[in-house]
């Protein structure tokens, strides 16, 4: 969560908000281990198993810390496909949203990547709609 106001602040100000929440955040997002974006043969698969319990991993559950932020504003992410490391979602968002307060889609699309690529999951196809950019 940023520090509010956050709609009314102005770029200097919500950049020194951000800065003082995004290494906890992808620490967070990304079970505490940043992404550097390279992986190593075999990494990445379409469903693999949490070795600690043998289940398959399911990008619900990855993404649910993200979801949770997100919902926190009034949006979340919908799943219109996954196939082949390929991940197509759109940002939704509710009546009551706080567009100012979600980031970027650039910074989510970023995220989600990690977030996938830290529980072993493939996402080298990952687009992502959003409704504040216009075609």
């Amino acid at each position: 969560m940023l520090e509010h106001p956050v709609a009314v602040a102005t770029d200097d100000e919500i950049e020194q908000k951000v800065e003082a929440v995004y290494p906890e955040l992808v620490g967070k997002l990304t079970g505490g281990v940043a992404s550097t974006g390279e992986t190593t043969p075999g990494q990445k698969k379409d469903n693999p198993e949490d070795p600690s319990t043998g289940n398959i991993i399911d990008i619900d559950e990855v993404i649910a810390p993200i979801q949770t932020m997100l919902q926190a504003d009034g949006a979340e992410l919908a799943i219109i496909s996954r196939e082949n490391g390929n991940i197509h979602m759109k940002l939704v968002f509710s009546d009551q949203v706080c567009e100012e307060c979600i980031l970027p889609r650039k910074d989510l699309t970023d995220m989600i990547v990690a977030a996938c690529r830290n529980h072993g999951l493939e996402a080298s196809g990952m687009v992502l709609e959003d409704p504040r950019e216009k075609n």
